[in-house]
């Protein structure tokens, strides 16, 4: 698609206040960790501090009435930012960008959209080094009164809110249905603003943060209609060396084909600068924008609403994993319970490959990739109480310390309906406690493949070798993709995270390398069938030959899965689902093995062992039958009529299924909950939070009457010498005393066991006056 890009002089398009020239200032960007949407421009969500000592829960630190103070809440999911000192900026519901301090006092408010402006700002800000940045929300808007609406970006000072500058995007043709829902990104000293609007389309504009001068203006595609709030996210270097800025939108239809998440090449500067589309793809159904990124793998993770489908067959998915470069999806999930579109629960784990999300019924998920493949390979659950619903609106991630973790900071649901005390709850779940579901699939290994042709049963066996394949050879990379042998072929459908693999044998059998099935997941979706299919050198029977013997081995982990072996491999015309003829099917209804597809013949299989497998096919003009030998058994019943059609490959496939039993995952209790009060049932509760500023208080404000709150822990009781607050002074305490040494008055100790509880002298110091009477506190408790 052509793209148009436009530029503007600064005299035009910026304002200045108090001079006609702005001095020079380094290139900006956001505040680590705190200063934009979702901690950073790859939204990871996460903050590197400690999340202190929560052993005795909190407390109120102060509460500070907006709306009496002339300010506001924050309107729908626009997030709470903080600067290096801890003050709190936000977008208000009535339109102004606001400030207060770490004590509770409003700073300032200044208005960002006058009364006649349309719309509301659904906004959040951006904390520089040098400025604190907004757009106008809502509908365009002739702001500067030269008779074309626009939307206007702004850099405000941070300590006094006076503005630095304020540009007007209001470039010939704007439309006046283009509102600006996606909060601005400040990216190495440039602002980008994302409008979107029907009849104009998916713009992106350029500014200098310092100056506030356009640089340019790329309708990137024109036929983009549906808006979105939330944030996009910003990679530098991406694209060749060009920036990527990626993001999704909250389309209104639910068809697989509809574009939803877009990967937008930044050219900065230079004659073709501007931006311009790479890609678009079908994402599913989000009500706000939030894709992260992880430099690690290079990857993009996007959570959503389950119930929209953007992979044709697959009835829908939670979870999305993307290749940035070509938008591709790497892997897809469906967890139980995991529907996480409305609110904003996403943070990249410590591990940089996996996904913590917060779902439905209080179900947080952690989307884990041991390999950093994208390829998601199980799911944890850290099972909250079911009232609490969906977390809300955000979610922050916190590394692990003495005392357990990492640990996730969100709120949740009330629900007053069900119990008049169920107020919504500022909640610190403790990550280590989730559980892999006891009902996960697989995986399944198979090998020793052979395939003979005979005249009769003995002349096969004995004469007939046609096929062999134990995986030893022809395979350069163990753990490896099977179809990098020829005559191999991966023939899984698209959710199967991942092909089949070529590895060496897990199980202890000695078998040297074998193959292996595990497609992710507990549910049975069409598109999740994992197939390895292998081409025969020759068709079978061969030549005047009527029987056809095929043996192979396999080991199965667990019983809970569907496994089709057999030739050839199909896809069901219906619901898009592989699966095999003429071979077995193995059920996780009964764990049981059986002929297909009438079933004439089964027997009884066992997990955690090698079995062996044998097929015998007679070949007849006028019947064509099989049976099935388990384990040296000859299967009891009638042998399995087919059509008798010749056997050119093999095929193993294996399909995750619902849990069959049980999945052993027991309710997590987090470490510490507050109860808000706040009674709103399915409503959007913690305003803007809840979220840690850098001064260690939890913020957010509440639905019912606008005021911002802050929380803090309570202290626990002091226990001097103990210095890892397990209650004893022992050993393990003499490291932290030697280290709490080091930090005078305590200023930035990095542990949440107080660092007080090192005055052992009583003088309200940690120092060398103390080592004595620790020495001497050594065996005694405080419990």
């Amino acid at each position: 698609m052509e793209v148009a890009v436009m530029r503007v002089g600064r005299l035009s398009a910026c304002v200045l206040v108090a001079a006609c020239t702005i001095a020079v200032l380094a290139q900006d960007n956001p505040v680590a960790h705190y200063g934009t949407q979702n901690g950073d421009n790859f939204r990871r969500a996460r903050v590197t501090m400690p999340v202190g000592n929560w052993t005795q829960g909190w407390e109120l630190a102060w509460e500070l009435d907006t709306t009496a103070a002339g300010a506001g809440r924050t309107f729908y999911n626009s997030s709470i930012v903080f600067d290096e000192s801890g003050n709190t900026y936000w977008v208000s519901s009535n339109r102004k960008l606001c400030s207060a301090t770490p004590t509770g006092s409003l700073r300032w408010a200044i208005e960002l959209q006058p009364a006649a402006a349309p719309g509301d700002n659904q906004t959040s800000p951006v904390v520089g080094a040098n400025a604190v940045y907004a757009i106008s929300g809502g509908g365009p808007y002739d702001y500067n009164g030269n008779g074309r609406a626009g939307m206007r970006a702004g850099a405000y000072n941070k300590g006094t809110g006076a503005v630095i500058w304020q540009t007007e995007i209001d470039p010939d043709g704007f439309n006046a249905n283009a509102p600006g829902g996606i909060s601005p990104v400040l990216a190495n000293g440039k602002l980008y603003v994302i409008t979107i609007g029907s009849g104009y389309g998916l713009a992106v504009t350029q500014l200098d943060a310092a100056t506030g001068n356009l640089d340019w203006h790329s309708i990137v595609d024109s036929g983009v209609g549906n808006n979105s709030e939330g944030c996009a996210t910003y990679v530098p270097g991406i694209f060749s060396g060009d920036d990527g800025l990626f993001f999704n939108i909250n389309n209104s239809g639910t068809a697989p084909t509809e574009l939803d998440v877009w990967g937008i090449r930044i050219v900065r500067t230079g004659g073709s600068a501007g931006a311009y589309k790479v890609w678009s793809v079908p994402g599913g159904k989000r009500n706000r924008a939030h894709l992260i990124y992880s430099p690690v793998t290079n990857l993009l993770y996007a959570h959503t609403w389950q119930d929209y489908e953007f992979v044709p067959g697959t009835g829908g998915q939670s979870f999305a994993v993307y290749n940035p470069l070509t938008g591709a999806a790497v892997d897809t999930a469906k967890a139980v319970n995991s529907n996480a579109g409305f609110y904003d629960v996403g943070c990249l784990y410590w591990d940089d490959k996996s996904v913590v999300v917060g779902g439905n019924d209080g179900g947080i998920v952690i989307y884990t990739d041991n390999d950093g493949d994208g390829v998601i390979d199980v799911e944890k659950l850290a099972p909250l109480a079911t009232w609490y619903g969906e977390p809300r609106i955000y979610g922050q991630l916190f590394p692990a310390d003495a005392n357990g973790g990492p640990y996730l900071l969100t709120g949740t649901n009330s629900r007053s309906d069900l119990d008049p005390s169920y107020s919504a709850r500022i909640v610190l779940v403790d990550l280590s406690e989730a559980q892999v579901p006891n009902t996960d699939d697989g995986p399944a290994y198979f090998d020793n493949l052979r395939i003979y042709s005979g005249t009769d049963y003995n002349d096969a066996v004995n004469n007939g070798l046609l096929f062999a394949e134990n995986f030893e050879t022809g395979f350069p990379t163990v753990p490896g993709p099977v179809a990098q042998k020829p005559g191999w072929a991966d023939v899984s459908r698209p959710l199967a995270s991942g092909p089949p693999l070529v590895v060496a044998d897990p199980t202890g059998g000695g078998n040297g390398n074998v193959l292996k099935l595990d497609p992710f997941g507990n549910q049975f979706l069409p598109a999740q069938g994992q197939g390895a299919e292998v081409a025969l050198p020759v068709t079978a029977p061969v030549g005047s030959d009527t029987t056809v013997v095929v043996r192979f081995r396999q080991f199965r982990t667990d019983l809970k899965d569907n496994i089709y072996a057999g030739y050839p491999a199909l896809v069901d015309g219906v619901d898009g689902s592989l699966f095999s003829d003429r071979g077995v099917f193995e059920w996780d209804g009964d764990g049981k093995i059986r002929t297909s597809v009438g079933w004439a013949q089964e027997a009884a299989m066992t997990a955690g062992v090698w079995e062996d497998v044998e097929l015998v096919y007679t070949f007849d003009p006028i019947l064509s039958t099989y049976t099935l030998t388990y384990n040296g058994t000859p299967a009891p019943g009638d042998a399995e009529a087919f059509d008798g059609a010749p056997m050119s490959s093999w095929t193993f496939i294996m399909h995750p299924t619902p849990p069959v039993a049980n999945s052993g995952i027991t309710e997590v209790i987090p470490k510490a909950i507050y109860a808000t009060g706040v009674i709103g049932n399915h409503q959007r509760l913690q305003r803007g939070g809840p979220l840690m500023g850098p001064d260690g208080k939890v913020y957010y404000f509440r639905n019912d009457n606008n005021k911002l709150v802050a929380l803090k822990w309570a202290a626990p009781a002091l226990c001097p010498g103990d210095m890892d607050c397990s209650g004893t002074v022992d050993f393990d305490d003499i490291d932290l005393f030697v280290e709490a040494l080091g930090y005078p008055g305590g200023v930035g100790w990095p542990h949440s066991c107080p660092w007080l509880n090192g005055d052992c002298n009583g003088d309200s110091e940690v120092n060398f006056d103390d080592i004595d009477p620790f020495v001497a506190r050594i065996g005694a408790s405080c419990n």
